[in-house]
């Protein structure tokens, strides 16, 4: 049985959320952190992973936020809990 770590699962529900989102709507950590009920200032860390690999872009600004870099059929959950795990 697979065994998530916090930042797993953090990081797969970060992902699921914004998949479910309109296509072009930028989410922000406020709302991400509200309804997936995770600590905004752990979400920001494991949302810093996800860009740096290339699953998330951010906007930075007034109209800033978080949005998936590629289609969500075309992302999976090897690659998003990698991403904060560190397994290449």
């Amino acid at each position: 049985m697979l065994q998530l770590t916090r930042d797993g699962e953090y990081a797969v529900r970060a992902i699921l959320f914004l998949a479910s989102q309109p296509l072009g709507k930028i989410s922000l950590i406020s709302e991400i952190s509200k309804v997936q009920d995770i600590p905004k200032s752990y979400l920001a860390k494991i949302m810093q992973h996800l860009v740096k690999v290339g699953l998330v872009n951010s906007r930075r600004g007034a109209k800033g936020g978080f949005f998936l870099a590629r289609p969500a059929d075309r992302i999976t959950l090897r690659q998003t809990i990698e991403a904060v795990e560190g397994y290449t």
